[in-house]
């Protein structure tokens, strides 16, 4: 597993280094995901029933 993992990251760098860097962010940004679909649907319903 670990092997391949290094292969990818060296061919990667080597061909296109802002793949990694895109990767890692677009990752990042998918975890968010979930918390922002839960967060903002329930501060849209306290806005709405007066709760501030």
């Amino acid at each position: 597993m670990f092997r391949g993992l290094s292969f990818f990251l060296k061919f990667s760098w080597k061909e296109n280094k802002s793949y990694i860097f895109l990767n890692v962010l677009n990752q990042l940004l998918a975890g968010l995901l979930p918390l922002v679909t839960i967060t903002v649907p329930k501060c849209i319903i306290d806005e709405l029933l007066g709760n501030q």
